[in-house]
């Protein structure tokens, strides 16, 4: 019997290869007809697809968006194969997409939550990006002199980072201004994500905060 596509949500606990596993609000996932109606009478789910092979780009009207690799082209190939969204992929660091994510694959994309990040940019968000550490913040990266440009502009170095290396971001003027006073930042050399906060503070983009498990 065919399984059905549904979309979460709310956060569902459900079996698969039998082990429960978490499936979040955004989440596509496929059931079987009897756990599709508990989750239809619920209201947990909703039905998105009648079909397995359904491409999940089209499902999440993810047409307007790709991604931009900052690193590996070949290693993002690779991983993406392991999903079915189709998207297309071009390098460097630009907002190449109306939805761009910016991924560099040595960081751990979660492809699950891809078409979610996407949404993000739907919702009033210019960018949507993960917390680095909980554990380090902006005073306990880079160097001295990289600290003290930092802490003269925001002024003060006790607060998270963001994970450069994985975000999703709308282009705009905002955000295109924001990339723009970001190479900027680093003409210099000096920390990534320090010199991010830098043109983050400066440009005023509005920007969701992703928890550390999204990478």
């Amino acid at each position: 019997m065919g399984k059905k596509w549904v979309r979460a949500l709310e956060t569902v606990m459900i079996s698969e290869k039998g082990r429960l596993v978490s499936k979040h609000p955004g989440d596509v996932f496929a059931v079987n007809n009897m756990l599709l109606r508990e989750l239809l009478q619920t209201q947990q789910a909703e039905l998105i697809g009648p079909s397995v092979g359904t491409s999940l780009r089209n499902l999440y009207n993810l047409m307007d968006c790709g991604i931009v690799v900052t690193g590996s082209l070949a290693k993002a190939k690779a991983h993406l194969k392991k999903s079915n969204y189709d998207l297309d992929l071009t390098t460097g660091r630009e907002l190449a997409f109306p939805r761009t994510l910016l991924w560099n694959p040595n960081v751990n994309l979660r492809l699950d939550l891809v078409p979610v990040g996407f949404h993000r940019l739907t919702a009033g968000w210019q960018i949507a990006a993960p917390l680095w550490r909980y554990q380090k913040l902006a005073r306990d990266i880079g160097s001295d002199a990289d600290r003290a440009k930092t802490a003269a502009l925001i002024h003060d170095l006790r607060v998270p980072v963001y994970e450069t290396g994985c975000m999703y971001i709308r282009r705009c003027a905002e955000t295109r201004r924001l990339m723009r006073t970001w190479k900027k930042e680093l003409q210099d050399g000096g920390d990534e994500k320090l010199a991010f906060m830098r043109a983050l503070y400066k440009t005023k983009c509005v920007i969701c905060a992703l928890p550390t498990t999204w990478v």
